[in-house]
């Protein structure tokens, strides 16, 4: 899937490329399951830095390593064959930082696809390739949220808002394999209703009037990807030294954020996006301790990239949308 950059806004279409050829340090990946992010509807809405045409698209991926970059070290060869998760973060914590599926960094939505070699994870045998493509950016995002910045303890009271999108589900489930009691927010009675029965103990609907007065009291840790004038109302239901964590901003700035509040409860809030490699690694064997399977809303063909989308700019997904490659073309 490849990206066309307009003038005011950007298509994708599917379209024959060269097969990628690795490099040194990277191995050539033949992708059999992707997963959508929100990250890919900004990139087509033209809302997301360093957007460059006639990239592939995507971050999520999860496939089966083919080949080896020439003089790769003694034991790369023993990649050849494994199945592997893809971190889409390349030199995370450096002024290099990038994602793939922008630019040089080819993404995920394709046949093949060329990565580094620390970029690979070998896939726990548990999970199958859509479910191992699911957790890449969004559990990242979300294990470091939790985990990293949000230093979320058992016992701890924990607040994720806006569930039914990748990170708020996997910070929910991760929240509760650490031994929290979570509590959500949504627009929709419906997506709260699917929350509780996967084990949040209650939800708020923050499209009903008053909606902050049912919010909980005494939170410990609150995991945003939204920002706006909300973030006002977690801090009047924070314990002291209680945590924001802030993965996004879709609403935007909060114009008069009660900075008194924040400094008299001692409360702390923490920026964060994606993860390191480390990170990485220790979110899949979280995943694997606990034996957690991601929550899939659909499952699409490569093919039918432009319906998934669609899934997933209708804000009515509850999970990850995936993205099948069923026809694998012979090397």
């Amino acid at each position: 899937v490849v990206l066309h950059k307009g003038k005011k806004s950007n298509e994708a279409s599917l379209q024959d490329i060269p097969l990628p050829v690795p490099k040194e340090d990277e191995v050539l990946v033949r992708i059999h399951a992707s997963a959508l992010n929100h990250r890919d509807l900004w990139i087509l809405k033209g809302l997301y830095p360093g957007i460059v045409d006639a990239s592939v698209l995507g971050a999520d991926g999860c496939g089966q390593v083919i080949r080896v970059g020439p003089s790769a070290p003694s034991g790369a060869a023993e990649l050849i064959g494994r199945t592997v998760m893809i971190n889409p973060t390349i030199d995370f914590g450096t002024n290099n930082f990038r994602i793939i599926g922008l630019g040089a960094a080819m993404g995920t939505f394709a046949d093949y696809t060329v990565v580094r070699r620390d970029q690979i994870f070998e896939k726990p045998q548990f999970l199958s390739n859509a479910q191992a493509a699911a957790f890449c950016l969004a559990g990242l995002t979300a294990y470091r949220s939790v985990v990293t910045k949000g230093n979320v303890q058992s016992g701890d009271v924990v607040l994720v808002t806006g569930i039914g999108g990748g990170v708020a589900l996997f910070a929910m489930q991760f929240a509760i394999a650490l031994g929290a009691t979570v509590y959500v927010t949504s627009g929709s009675d419906e997506k709260i209703k699917r929350a509780k029965a996967i084990g949040a103990a209650d939800g708020t609907n923050y499209k009903l009037e008053g909606w902050a007065r049912q919010l909980p009291r005494n939170v410990d840790v609150v995991i945003d990807g939204a920002g706006g004038d909300a973030l006002n109302e977690y801090i009047r239901i924070l314990n002291i030294n209680g945590r924001i964590v802030s993965y996004g901003a879709t609403i935007g700035k909060c114009e008069n954020l009660d900075v008194t509040r924040m400094f008299l409860k001692n409360i702390e809030l923490r920026g964060t996006s994606m993860g390191s490699p480390t990170e990485f690694a220790d979110m899949i064997r979280l995943i694997e301790k606990h034996k957690m399977l991601p929550i899939i809303d659909s499952t699409w063909s490569l093919e039918n990239y432009q319906r998934a989308f669609q899934r997933l700019s209708s804000g009515d997904h509850f999970g990850k949308v995936i993205l099948e490659h069923e026809s694998y073309a012979n090397l």
